[in-house]
């Protein structure tokens, strides 16, 4: 009989969901980066951020920044506007067409209480994930979960209320981005800002969860979309053979090549998102098959403008950018230990 197998949850930039089966302690993957970094480092000696020719996309060849956006209008591009695949288990970005499927809606439901759908990309974000994680049986009684940047997702509790036990995590509460953070209800000073009892009985809760502020050191893993793609390629070491991880990022729809690279908020493009799916299949990874079609409705040509009113808000203008919400689905294969050839391996770690 198989252990139980753990839920990871990661909120912040990307939030992540990774289902690990077989998994002993819990462990942080701070070491992790910086142990591949050295590894890298060996092999394209002269900068980690030249391309790799073992694992090229794992150090980018992405530009670090974008310093004049004046000629871009915020525009969605023609590329993009065309239908999505409408099933649940692909990658893709987030659309109104997705908001108007049965599955879509039961889980909705589940989620939110309601008939009355907000279309918010938020929403979608949450929806996908849980869809997900229902969909593949991921969460049940005797499960655990461990979550970095918490914030007050609702997603915590959801989960506790099947079962799961979770470790939750946010930062420092004297950390330098906390203000941001709090101001916008997106940080967790205790385990009690995470119960939602509509989800979950409070003595279940405290059985079940646990809270810790995370260690310094994961900052690393923030600010830029290199360390994003470092991050989410770092915390598959936290999967066991059959894991699966889910992911969900902003991405802009308005450029191919600029975008805002650096900050708190940056904004994925196809060429990261591609750069990511290679440097994961190189170290023999699954991911889910991939659709960039941004959707074809009258709120995805139709992008939600600053100060927000936040009830069509699936597409928004943020700068100079259209973006929306993609979401990624990554899979450890169950025959991994027999899978990697020595030059993965050497990458792997």
């Amino acid at each position: 009989m198989k252990s139980p197998s753990i839920i990871t949850l990661l909120f912040g930039i990307t939030f992540v969901c990774l289902f690990i089966y077989n998994f002993h302690p819990y462990i942080y993957p701070s070491g992790i980066s910086l142990e591949r970094e050295a590894i890298l480092s060996k092999t394209c000696p002269d900068s980690i951020t030249k391309e790799c020719s073992v694992c090229p996309a794992i150090v980018s060849n992405s530009p670090s920044e974008v310093t004049d956006l004046s000629g871009l209008n915020a525009a969605i591009l023609p590329f993009y506007l065309r239908p999505t695949n409408l099933q649940p288990l692909v990658s893709k970005l987030a659309n109104q067409m997705d908001f108007e499927t049965k599955w879509f809606k039961t889980i909705h439901k589940k989620l939110y209480q309601t008939d009355e759908i907000q279309m918010h990309r938020k929403r979608w974000e949450m929806v996908y994930i849980a869809n997900i994680v229902l969909e593949m049986g991921l969460c049940s009684k005797g499960k655990k979960g461990l979550v970095w940047a918490a914030g007050q997702e609702i997603l915590v509790s959801f989960f506790a209320g099947y079962g799961c036990s979770i470790l939750a995590t946010d930062m420092p509460p004297d950390g330098a981005d906390i203000s941001a953070w709090s101001n916008t209800g997106q940080f967790a000073s205790s385990k009690e800002s995470l119960f939602l009892e509509k989800y979950v009985a409070k003595n279940d809760f405290d059985e079940l969860n646990l809270f810790e502020i995370f260690d310094e050191t994961l900052k690393e893993h923030v600010g830029s979309i290199l360390l994003g793609q470092k991050f989410i390629i770092d915390a598959m070491d936290l999967l066991k053979p059959g894991g699966v991880a889910i992911h969900t990022t902003e991405f802009t729809l308005s450029s191919l090549d600029k975008t805002v690279d650096t900050g708190i908020t940056v904004l994925w493009r196809k060429q990261d998102v591609e750069y990511l799916v290679h440097s994961l299949k190189v170290l023999g990874f699954e991911v889910y098959p991939m659709d960039f079609g941004a959707g074809t409705g009258i709120f995805d040509q139709k992008p939600d403008l600053p100060p927000y009113n936040l009830q069509q808000h699936i597409k928004l203008q943020i700068g100079q950018h259209i973006a929306t919400s993609y979401g990624i689905i990554i899979k450890k294969p169950e025959s991994w230990a027999n899978k990697l050839t020595p030059e993965q391996n050497f990458c792997k770690n």
